[in-house]
């Protein structure tokens, strides 16, 4: 088993699928994740079960390894009393981050429609443009900066799960390139391909941050470290214009009432 535990949660899951199985039991979403690098040990460590679950957990997860549990046989484990997700207390800085992650899921929830939208009547370069605005500049310079450039300052860069982070940046930056190529060639099925698979990048990677990465950081941070992060993001708005986030509300409302008003047209 020792050996395992410093291998990569993606290798041991690909060699012992059941692993995978266990480990979505208690809603730690390693199957999903696109690096997948973590170190078995690191995963149950960053997770932050109670004691009780995770020796249930590391239990099943060596009589896995040794043969000893098929997916026929597993019997669900109850997750309560974790301290990740929506039962984690936030510190004020990292609650400002989730309320901005709750714009943004908004913005998420509206590319299925824009979507229906690009389908039925080709593409809408305004409607496009805006959401686009929105990723680049409220997603992306005014939220992702508060990660990349303070909030990771407070933990080990080098760490799997923060690269992970900038890895799962990356890409969401690279979807958007692709959209606005796609955008000036008018082909309206690669804007539709890139729109789809940003938001299912940024749904699983603010479940990530919201339940796993938030907290992980936080649990090694003292109260003068929260304080002084808490005034490296107040600094960082003021820099970047005390109206930004009402701005972006609003357009995020604009583009909502525009859909929706479309449709019922269309209905």
């Amino acid at each position: 088993m020792k050996e395992y535990l410093n291998r990569p949660i993606k290798e041991v899951i690909e060699e012992h699928p059941v692993v995978g199985d266990i480990l979505n039991e208690f809603e730690i979403g390693c199957t999903t994740c696109n690096v997948g690098s973590c170190m078995l040990k690191d995963v149950v460590d960053i997770h932050f079960l109670p004691p009780e679950q995770e020796s249930v957990l590391m239990e099943r997860i060596e009589k896995a390894i040794q043969g000893g549990e098929s997916r026929e046989e597993q019997t669900p484990q109850p997750s309560q009393g974790r301290r990740t997700g929506k039962g984690y207390s936030y510190s004020e800085p990292v609650r400002m981050l989730v309320e901005e992650h709750d714009l943004i899921k908004r913005l998420l929830a509206l590319i299925p429609l824009i979507v229906r939208d690009i389908r039925a009547n080709g593409l809408d370069r305004e409607l496009i443009l805006d959401s686009l605005e929105f990723i680049r500049y409220f997603a992306d310079r005014f939220h992702h900066a508060k990660e990349e450039e303070i909030m990771f300052e407070y933990a080990d860069r080098e760490a799997d799960i923060i690269q992970v982070m900038y890895t799962d940046h990356t890409t969401g930056r690279n979807h958007v390139k692709s959209i606005f190529e796609a955008l000036d060639g008018n082909d309206k099925e690669t804007v539709i391909k890139h729109l789809q698979q940003y938001r299912d990048l940024l749904t699983e990677h603010i479940k990530k941050e919201d339940e796993v990465l938030y907290p992980w950081i936080e649990h090694q941070m003292d109260n003068k470290e929260i304080e002084a992060m808490h005034r490296a993001f107040n600094d960082e708005e003021n820099r970047l214009g005390p109206e930004t986030r009402a701005r972006y509300e609003q357009l995020v409302k604009r583009l909502e009432q525009k859909l929706d008003t479309r449709e019922e047209v269309q209905s």
